[in-house]
């Protein structure tokens, strides 16, 4: 059984949380990839008429490389005492963050932006497989200043600073979903007098910043104005601090669509316009597709909830260790999409020219490398 099979069942819940009835948080137990006849597919693309396999290079032989696979999206909120909730552990235990970060570099995973995933700009190492890190809701958790005027050192962005500091070879990267735009002194992360510098500070470091929404309302009780004004309002707020900053990614507060589901690609409010490359939903239990995946909505794009529950952070990436031909491994070749011809019937080649990237066909029973 593969994750198709589990996206599949899953992408119904969506639709029906989508006709306004909320899906239940308890995921049905089954494999991850079976979209091929998703509800939500909106951009499915001709298939080619022949592709010939050819042979790897003798650097990918053992590498089994595969980016029609799927990638884990990881969502934090809170850091801090354990209190165990519907959506995972919130807040989530410092050290428990360090021990993720751990596991994911001694299991060959590295981290992206979440703006480039879903442009299709996925740049690793060949052998290593993507991950994608984010933060919702700008707690004061996950970026705090001591009164020295030092980084807490329990804060997110200091524990991923701390990973860096010790491990070169894995980049800073995550993205921050950030609220603002309200006169609540509370956002983004309740030090009013620190924002345009912490912002300026993430972007410096290589993070991502994202757009999380004026106030965290349900987008499904909102007219149209309404939504658009939520998003704009928090676009323009975070310009004052990051002038001409592309804000290209958003995150839906509680997973909840407007019922015009457009406005969240694009839209404008008061003379502030906004446009995203992709949005993520709240936490729906499940990697996201690869970008050529022919059912892959870059306006629906999945992620895991940090925990240890099943459907949950180590339960995904634990299911993907004992399942490795399924999850997206790279071919070290940003320009290149690398993929098993097994995996051929899943893929869009339409994604793969917008992309301007190649594909590269090779039969994974022949180029297994023999012992």
């Amino acid at each position: 059984m593969k994750v198709r099979t589990f996206l599949f069942v899953s992408g119904i819940a969506t639709f029906v949380g989508l006709c306004g009835v909320r899906a239940s948080s308890s995921p049905v137990s089954t494999t991850p990839r079976a979209h091929a006849a998703s509800s939500r597919s909106v951009n499915a693309g001709s298939k080619p008429d022949a592709t010939t396999p050819v042979a790897l290079p003798d650097n990918l032989v053992s590498v089994h490389p595969n980016e029609a696979g799927v990638v884990p999206i990881l969502v934090y909120h809170r850091f801090g005492r354990v209190r165990v909730n519907d959506y995972g552990m919130d807040p989530y235990p410092a050290d428990m963050f360090r021990d993720d970060l751990d596991w994911l570099y001694h299991h060959n995973y590295y981290p992206i932006a979440l703006g480039d995933f879903a442009r299709g700009k996925i740049d690793c190492p060949a052998g290593k497989s993507p991950v994608i890190i984010t933060f919702d809701d700008s707690w004061y958790s996950q970026f705090w200043i001591d009164d020295d005027g030092s980084t807490n050192p329990d804060c997110a962005v200091a524990i991923l600073e701390a990973f860096h500091k010790e491990h070169s070879d894995w980049p800073l990267r995550a993205t921050f979903f950030v609220i603002a735009g309200s006169t609540d002194v509370s956002c983004p992360f309740y030090q009013p007098e620190y924002v345009e510098r912490k912002l300026q500070y993430l972007v410096k470091d290589g993070f991502e910043i994202g757009n999380h929404t004026r106030l965290h309302l349900h987008m499904n009780t909102l007219d149209d104005d309404q939504v658009q004004a939520e998003i704009a309002s928090c676009t323009a707020a975070l310009h004052k601090s990051l002038p001409n900053y592309p804000v290209t990614t958003f995150a839906l507060p509680y997973g909840d669509y407007p019922k015009n589901v457009a406005l969240v690609a694009s839209g404008q409010s008061d003379g502030q316009k906004y446009h995203h490359v992709c949005a993520v939903a709240f936490h729906v239990y499940k990697p996201a597709l690869s970008p050529i995946d022919s059912n892959f909505d870059p306006y629906h794009i999945d992620r895991i909830a940090a925990g240890t529950d099943p459907h949950q952070l180590q339960w995904w990436l634990d299911y993907l260790e004992k399942h490795p031909s399924e999850k997206y491994v790279s071919d070290g070749d940003p320009s290149t999409f690398t993929i098993p011809s097994t995996e051929l019937s899943n893929i869009d080649p339409a994604r793969v020219a917008a992309f301007g990237r190649h594909l590269r066909l090779y039969n994974p029973t022949a180029n297994r490398k023999t012992k």
